[in-house]
């Protein structure tokens, strides 16, 4: 059971995955001033903040914590690939920082997409993906 909360463990992707293994979750949303603290300790919620920043309540929270934990279960996503090479995956050790992303057209603007990133050799993709980091 969790509590949305700023002075609680922070949300990340580590947790997300934890949470993902979960068979069911309960999360308590904040309002106002917050929840009285003998019903946290009465029913062991884990308080939870995803920032350094003030929300009007934990709806916002919640949904962050439910959207990312969510993504992480088998058969969510179409392709199980997908949640391995993203930014904070556990399979890149959490330093994949994003890539800049091309979408079509090939030419926008006057703008380009890379060739590289037409050229069909994945061994060059990725080292450019790589370079592109943020």
């Amino acid at each position: 059971m969790f509590l949305t909360s700023p002075r609680g463990i922070k949300f990340d992707q580590k947790f997300a995955y934890g949470t993902s293994i979960l068979k069911e979750i309960v999360i308590l949303c904040n309002r106002y001033e917050g929840v009285d603290q003998r019903a946290i300790d009465y029913y062991g919620f884990c308080e939870v903040s995803i920032g350094d920043y003030i929300l009007l309540g934990g709806e916002t929270a919640a949904m962050a914590i439910i959207e990312s934990s969510c993504r992480l279960v088998d058969g969510v996503l179409g392709n199980k690939e997908s949640i391995e090479d993203e930014t904070f995956s556990i399979a890149s050790d959490f330093v994949n920082i994003e890539h800049d992303h091309y979408t079509k057209p090939r030419e926008w603007n006057d703008l380009s997409v890379p060739d590289i990133l037409l050229s069909g050799n994945h061994r060059e993709i990725s080292l450019f993906r790589k370079k592109k980091s943020h």
